[in-house]
């Protein structure tokens, strides 16, 4: 019994002992391990495919590597994370790879600590060792450890606490996962689609920067050998685009865009180049040999263009002929005799290809009626008119369903108006045929005349009245004056078939009643109307508001018991007519087609 207490006492005190060497070894471990972490600094970094589909990559520390470090992999965007303890030396921080499944690595580093991304085509196991200075991360098939699934989120807060709690508290960083930077880590769909990124990167490259941008974007991108220098950024949610043009504008950069294709150089060397290229554009001009050619023009005047073809030659920048080419006109033949390069006479053909088309035609149909008061009334209301409004001074009734114009009813003379009656021609006619057998008024003239678009039709219709002036030498004159019915009109054809008219209607009217002086000067009346209309193809615009006054005076009598003071009255009968006419003329466009 004393034997087996005191085994058991020297049993207990050996656990003791073996404890405390134990837990003293542990802590010498880790002192070292610590420190070796801590010395620790990486020198560069390799790749290398194995064979199809398995890629290493080694990462030369140093110090030897006393364990394995951390990591974890990460589904979208694949990629594989490698927390590592110590400091980078490397010349760069993006390292292309292109091999297999691996599109590149990248390192960050942040107060002592670095992180190790490895960018991913797709989900790939992975596995890491160590061999002295060298960490060995081999990526593929071949690889023993599976891609586990891990919530990034979870392993972050995972990792920051396992190095907080292996240093003091106040040495702890946080290490930024990169895997929350899009410029990190390979671009979503739904990333690539917004056009947005995020960029954090100090003293990087400028090319790893337009790296990054062309394989973000998918864009074929060509870097010109003189783009050197690093660039120090942080934008955040950033259209590729504009990322791309500010870091452009920092370094003096400059883009052409040829396709798909994206060129960048310095500005001063692109300038260069597209001055030299004009330069030999140009030198090329002056070699090409000439040709000959002749255009007919069919429906525009030849000479026309020909002024058009001078006035963009070769002083132009928009030229068609080159400062070699040559234009003349055989006005006989309407056609036009070229002499240039192959090239400058394609475009000039082009352009007259355009440009030689037929003109639309219009026919002006226009009836000059003078109708008295009355007529003017019930032309309104058989019209349908029934609503009055007051314009310009007088009082006019409105259309109701086919009329968005005007037709004066009752009023005094100095206003205008108007108002277009839709395809009402016929009904008009009849109107005025009615007007003139109930003698209510008369239909001066009916004017037609057919025009071309944009161009002036005028049809006049009257006397010349002739006056006699006297000369300085102290004999006598003739000169005369037209006293005429004048339409004048300029249509334009709009796109959706509409005519707009510049209108000018005058109508002169001799008073000879009011003959003036002894050589019997007779006086003009005139009525004129200037305006500009839009009329639909076949409607009719009617233009009135001008009046005429005349007040007669007649007296009838018995013979001699008319004329006797005070009872002539009885035998006498005083009459005062007073007549009040309107000017209405109604024109209608129409638009000929072939």
């Amino acid at each position: 019994m004393w034997f087996s207490i005191r085994e058991a006492g020297i049993v207990t005190g050996m656990k003791k002992i073996t404890a405390m060497l134990t837990g003293m070894t542990t802590l010498l471990l880790l002192l070292t391990g610590n420190q070796v972490f801590a010395d620790q600094s990486l020198k560069n970094v390799t790749s290398t495919e194995l064979e199809p589909g398995v890629v290493q990559i080694v990462v030369e520390g140093s110090e030897p590597f006393a364990a394995t470090p951390a990591s974890f992999a990460v589904n979208a965007p694949p990629q594989i994370v490698v927390d590592l303890k110590g400091s980078s030396e490397l010349d760069k921080k993006l390292f292309t790879v292109g091999k297999s499944s691996v599109k590149n690595v990248v390192v960050v580093e942040s107060n002592g600590r670095a992180r190790l991304v490895a960018r991913l085509l797709s989900q790939q196991p992975y596995e890491i060792d160590t061999d002295s200075n060298k960490l060995i991360i081999t990526i593929g098939k071949a690889a023993s450890r599976p891609v586990v699934k891990v919530d990034q989120e979870v392993l972050q807060t995972a990792v920051e606490q396992t190095l907080a709690s292996e240093e003091p508290p106040q040495s702890a960083v946080e290490i930024p996962v990169i895997a929350e930077e899009p410029v990190s880590a390979a671009p979503t769909a739904s990333t690539v689609d917004s056009g947005k990124l995020s960029l954090n990167f100090q003293d990087i490259e400028v090319r790893s920067v337009l790296q990054l941008l062309a394989d973000f974007t998918g864009l074929n991108m060509v870097v010109s050998d003189s783009v050197v220098g690093n660039v120090t950024l942080r934008l955040k949610d950033v259209h590729w685009r504009k990322a791309l043009d500010i870091i452009l504008r920092t370094k003096n950069l400059t883009m052409r865009e040829d396709g798909n294709i994206i060129m960048v150089a310095p500005t001063i060397e692109v300038t260069a180049q597209e001055q030299l290229l004009a330069r030999t554009e140009t030198e090329l001009q002056e070699l090409k040999p000439l040709k000959s050619d002749l255009i007919r023009v069919k429906y525009a005047q030849a000479d026309e263009l020909a002024d058009l073809l001078k006035e963009s030659g070769a002083s132009s920048e928009n030229s068609l002929l080159s400062s070699r080419g040559s234009v003349t006109v055989d006005s006989r033949t309407n056609t036009l005799l070229l002499r240039d390069t192959e090239e400058s006479l394609q475009n000039i053909r082009e352009l007259i290809d355009q440009l030689d088309r037929p003109i639309k035609q219009v026919m002006i149909e226009a009836r000059i009626v003078l109708a008295n008061d009355d007529f003017a009334k019930e032309l309104g209301v058989r019209l349908g008119f029934d609503t009055e409004e007051a314009v310009n001074g007088n009082t006019v009734t409105l259309a109701g369903g086919t009329s968005d114009g005007h037709l004066p009813a009752t009023g005094t003379a100095g206003g205008f108006i108007s108002f277009s009656i839709a395809n009402g021609l016929d009904i008009l006619d009849l109107e005025l045929a009615a007007m003139q057998t109930e003698e209510k008024g008369e239909v001066v003239s009916s004017p037609r005349v057919v025009t071309s678009d944009q161009n002036t039709a005028i049809i006049k219709q009257g006397v010349e009245i002739p006056y006699l002036e006297d000369t300085s030498s102290g004999a006598t004159n003739v000169t005369f004056k037209d006293a005429v019915l004048k339409l004048e009109v300029t249509p334009h054809i709009t796109p959706d078939n509409k005519v707009i008219m510049d209108l000018i209607i005058n109508k002169d009217t001799p008073n000879f009643a009011e003959a003036l002086g002894l050589n019997q000067n007779v006086p003009i009346d005139t009525q004129s109307i200037e305006t500009k209309v839009l009329v639909g193809d076949g409607d009719t615009i009617v233009l009135g508001g001008i009046f005429e006054t005349q007040d007669t005076k007649s007296v009838d009598k018995v013979p001699v018991l008319g004329d006797i003071p005070g009872l002539g009255a009885l035998f006498r009968k005083n009459t005062n007519t007073v007549d009040r006419s309107e000017l209405m003329i109604f024109v209608t466009p129409k638009i000929l087609r072939r």
